[in-house]
């Protein structure tokens, strides 16, 4: 009698035949309480043979986007060599995104946001067969699966472990291709590419491990199970004795033997060579290494590092089971004292920034299919060997050398951190700029090719928020640097504490040489100077005299025990003084005002001033998104301000605003959802200077599902209809009638946008900024 679960309603269990009579029993609908032996209903058809449940999404290449930047600079993780496809890598990243590669890593595409691999530096390594791909969405409890080598994704319609979250998934290709999938609740097992599941063990397993004669478990953190027929069956309670809890497995088999190799703690490595029956304590450098690899089809060579470490940074090599050890990863310059001489060809990120490194979770794969290829990933850079460990060169950018030997990057497509702005210089066409985070500032002499890193001189390196260029002063810039990123996004929206010392990092940066040095334009201990503080933005009014301009900046906090608030400087910068009368709104029981200042613009041609102030997310339920921010307005250079948008829900956490390029009295602001206030953000117009608001998208709260989280929004500068807004989660959209209807441009491959801009030599080029996807430029319409 064949066994069925259904997901839904009573489920009524049935017994398999061939295994032991079993009562009939009833389940929890997530599957929790489900014995050991029962089969599940999983898809309702085979994936490999149902109809396509989406048809593919635009491929960005094919579309017309292309990346820019400098290459990496943020956290990479999981790095997996798929063992069918030669040269298939997939990667995951700390900034929620994920690639491929099909040249091993030579060239990278960003995995499209509508495939919901969302937050994979959480999740575990993939699942390859020949024909199709598992991988885990994050730390969740949701399996996904590609039968295009990684392009596109899929959710399994069903789940049968319900909510528990998945730890460890493990692929035994053959005939049949068997997937193991390991939750906080117990081991399951398909053999029909999902369609049905059995559960063949209970506990919560940690780690899974194939060593091509047996497949080994972990079961909570110190109980090994292993089985022998493809986990059918599996051998209980081979306990480890003192050796303590198990962090990490690897496992290869070879003709002559097989080789188990565990991280434990507090014992460190552990090997066994007859299945578990008997162990070893292997002596290492560091003895807590986590990251364990022994190349397929060995048992005698594997590699070990520490991870999240900054202290224990190499990757060591033995070729003789752990008996003697060899460090094959050596970083110059990055405070380790070798015995041997430096093997890494080091990326920009350690030549201008010097961030050092450290190996990141799962952070090492060797190529199954050619075990001298390795690719190891830092929190910054990505490396590849092809001798085995003995030389490595980063693989996150190309080099090209211009300006008297400056090295500059191109974009290989692995663009992996935030960028706030993309700036072109107003008297230099093949000049421009990308403002960053976590990077600060870079820029290209030859039109976006090619990128080098400068943020050389400022003493806050972290984030340029804002940067403004003088139309009438050749190579002079201004921007708003501070090292606390990611403001307005919500975790960024607290209050600020004047003791947190990175809350006192940041002012105005000065540049008179096209951006590649920067300085303090003020006195920073001056009475006059601008507070050491967060500062958001900096604006430039070009009417003011060329030796003396007029520049407003936003220093960000609630002017409670801070110094929050609009800064004037008639003098280029040299000195300051506070512009606030009337500007943001008190909450008298906390005493704090909302100054949380994001932008600040001058219209070109009246010269109001306008200041966008975004949320503030207080520790308390009183306070949080409680003080309205919003749009205010000054007409008499920052003397007063007028809020302008008041008793509007575009308030509570204002993203951005623009005008229309031929009425001031039109005016768009983005606004988010925050906390307690969902599906009331969107895009918002007023077309009589502020005097009344309306939603403009998404308009219909019932059926719109993309639009209540807006970053960015941009109006056409030769067309006024076609409006364009950046979604945090549903990526790039625009309106070709004047805000009357919204449309995805769907082949843009990211998300979130943070800036939206346009070629000012080319105007049918657009150029979007992300939340950590770099930059991207494409046609400013989609191509049919």
């Amino acid at each position: 009698m064949t066994a069925i679960l259904r997901l839904s309603g009573i489920l009524i269990l049935l017994c398999l035949a061939c295994l032991a009579p079993a009562t009939l029993v009833w389940a929890e609908e997530d599957n929790r309480t489900v014995p050991v032996g029962t089969v599940v209903q999983g898809e309702k058809e085979d994936p490999f043979t149902a109809p396509e449940k989406f048809p593919p999404l635009p491929r960005s290449s094919d579309a017309g986007w292309s990346p820019l930047g400098l290459g990496g600079a943020g956290g990479t993780y999981n790095p997996s060599f798929s063992p069918f496809d030669p040269g298939l890598v997939l990667l995951a990243t700390d900034m929620g995104a994920a690639f491929r590669s099909e040249n091993g890593g030579r060239n990278w595409e960003l995995i499209h946001r509508g495939n919901g691999l969302y937050r994979m530096h959480y999740s575990t390594k993939p699942a390859f067969f020949r024909e199709k791909i598992y991988w885990p969405r994050g730390r969740t409890h949701e399996l996904r699966y590609s039968t295009d080598k990684g392009l596109n994704w899929f959710a399994l319609d069903a789940t049968v472990w319900g909510k528990s979250k998945i730890q460890a998934v493990c692929a035994l290709p053959g005939t049949p291709d068997v997937l193991l999938v390991g939750t906080e609740d117990g081991l399951w097992r398909t053999d029909n590419h999902a369609v049905t599941w059995r559960k063949v063990n209970d506990g919560p397993i940690s780690l899974l491990a194939d060593s091509g004669r047996a497949v080994y478990a972990v079961v909570g953190s110190g109980q090994l199970i292993s089985s022998a027929d493809r986990g059918n069956s599996w051998a209980q309670g081979m306990t480890l004795g003192d050796y303590g809890e198990v962090r990490a497995m690897a496992a290869s088999a070879a003709p002559d033997g097989e080789t188990l190799l565990l991280s434990t703690e507090p014992s460190g490595l552990i090997l066994s060579s007859d299945g578990g029956k008997k162990w070893n304590i292997i002596r290492t450098p560091y003895r807590d290494e986590t990251v364990l690899v022994i190349p397929p089809g060995q048992t005698r060579c594997m590699y070990v590092a520490q991870t999240g470490k900054r202290q224990n940074r190499e990757l060591f090599k033995s070729e003789d089971s752990g008996k003697t050890w060899k460090s094959v990863f050596r970083m110059a310059g990055s405070g380790v004292i070798f015995s041997e001489k430096a093997n890494v060809d080091v990326s920009w990120v350690q030549t201008k920034l010097r961030w050092s490194y450290y190996i990141t979770r799962n952070g090492l794969t060797v190529d199954p299919m050619n075990s001298n290829t390795l690719i190891l990933t830092t929190q910054g850079d990505i490396y590849r060997s092809d001798d085995q460990g003995d030389t490595w060169y980063q693989i996150m950018s190309e080099h090209t050398m211009q300006n008297g030997g400056e090295k500059f990057n191109t974009s290989i497509g692995l663009e992996v951190t935030s960028a706030w702005g993309f700036h072109f210089d107003p008297h230099d066409p093949t000049r421009q700029y990308i403002s960053y985070t976590d990077i600060g500032f870079a820029y290209s002499v030859d039109r976006g090719r090619s990128w080098v890193w400068s943020a050389k001189g400022s003493p806050w390196t972290n984030t340029f928020y804002d940067v403004s260029l003088d139309p009438a002063v050749p190579g002079r810039l201004y921007a708003a640097a501070s090292q606390l990123h990611d403001i307005p996004y919500d975790n960024f929206l607290r209050p600020i504490n004047p003791k947190r010392p990175i809350h006192t990092k940041g002012g105005v940066v000065l540049s008179e040489d096209y951006g590649i040095n920067w300085s303090v334009p003020y006195r920073r201990d001056a009475e006059n100077a601008l507070p050491a503080q967060v500062c958001t933005t900096v604006a430039l009014d070009p009417k003011s005299p060329a030796d003396r301009r007029v520049l407003y900046a936003g220093v960000f906090g609630e002017a409670d025990d801070d110094h929050a608030g609009v800064y004037k400087s008639e003098d280029g910068g040299r000195t300051w003084t506070r512009k606030s009368e009337g500007l943001g709104h008190l909450h008298r029981p906390s005493g704090m005002r909302n100054l949380h200042i994001y932008r600040i613009r001058v219209h070109p041609v009246s010269g109001n001033v306008y200041c966008l102030i975004t949320g503030l997310r207080g520790s308390s339920a009183e306070i949080s998104y409680k003080i309205p921010g919003g749009l205010w307005r000054s007409t008499d250079g920052g003397e007063t301000w007028a809020d302008i948008s008041g008793g509007h829900n575009l308030v509570w956490q204002s993203t951005a605003f623009c005008f229309d390029p031929k009425d001031e009295n039109i005016i768009y602001v983005t606004a988010a959802s925050p906390l307690r206030r969902w599906r009331q953000g969107g895009l918002y117009r007023t077309i009589d200077g502020g005097v009344s608001w309306e939603r403009i998208f998404p308009r219909d709260v019932k059926k719109d599902k993309a639009g209540y989280h807006l970053m960015s929004v941009a109006v056409h500068p030769e067309d006024p209809k076609l409006i364009y807004v950046g979604d945090v989660h549903n990526g790039l959209y625009y309106s070709d009638n004047f805000g009357r209807s919204f449309k995805p441009y769907a082949s843009y491959p990211g998300a979130p946008i943070q800036s939206i801009s346009f070629n000012p030599m080319n105007f049918k080029e657009i150029i979007v900024t992300s939340f950590g996807t770099g930059v991207w430029t494409a046609p400013y319409l989609p191509l049919k």
